[in-house]
């Protein structure tokens, strides 16, 4: 434990001598809001492409994207070694690699593993459900290999942002994604269920829960916000 801490505080103290974080540099403080909102989309929205859900959002929701980027996205570092989550906790996050590498073990019924996935930036996303089912469990265990970095959506703002937004075809659009999502889900069985969403397939698979006229051309390209919450907030 004395290594690895020793480890991880030297790989923190290089990392921020040759970067400098937003909240260091004050003049950003004078930024507008529409200004903030549009750094913070810049900064992040290249890792979060790889889900047809969010080529969606920048296409046809553009201003709820990169308010979701300000307020419910945040950068988490990560240690080498270090568990991101265990099988059986409350799932609060979606994730994103950012750099690195982590190791994921899928848990059978009995707690033992069953299935191992590496994941690095672009390959996966990790943890949808968190964001679509009320109560959901990670399955897993998610552990850095190496120093890392994840971005992480909370799943609470995501539900307030979303459901705050004037945007009606985007939040109807995003409801009925969330509702053939838990569909989708709810056929699958406990065999085929992960927190792994593996780039490919799955993005073909996410993006037919768009809408059909968007979803053809991701195709080509290749809880918290529960389904009830939504579905409350979109016929209200």
């Amino acid at each position: 434990l004395t290594w690895r801490i020793k480890k991880y505080a030297l790989y923190e103290y290089k990392k921020h001598t040759s970067f400098m974080p937003m909240s260091a540099v004050s003049m950003l403080d004078l930024l507008s809001e529409q200004m903030t909102l549009e750094l913070h989309y810049a900064l992040r929205i290249g890792h979060l492409m790889i889900h047809p859900l969010f080529g969606f959002m920048e296409k046809e929701a553009l201003l709820l994207l990169q308010k979701l980027c300000y307020k419910a996205l945040s950068l988490k570092n990560v240690a080498s070694d270090e568990i991101v989550f265990l099988p059986g906790a409350a799932a609060e996050s979606m994730f994103f690699v950012v750099s690195g590498v982590f190791n994921y073990t899928l848990t059978d019924e009995n707690d033992e593993p069953s299935e191992e996935d590496q994941v690095t930036p672009g390959s996966a996303w990790v943890a949808e459900p968190s964001l679509w089912v009320q109560g959901w469990k990670y399955l897993g265990v998610l552990t850095a290999q190496t120093e890392s970095e994840l971005l992480c959506v909370s799943a609470g703002i995501f539900e307030d942002v979303v459901c705050r937004s004037n945007d009606f075809y985007a939040r109807s659009s995003i409801c009925e994604y969330a509702a053939a999502f838990w569909k989708d889900l709810q056929m699958q069985s406990l065999a085929l269920k992960s927190d792994i969403e593996q780039t490919g397939i799955s993005s073909r698979r996410a993006a037919s829960f768009l809408p059909p006229e968007f979803s053809v051309a991701v195709g080509k390209k290749g809880g918290r916000l529960s389904v009830g919450s939504l579905l409350s907030s979109f016929t209200g």
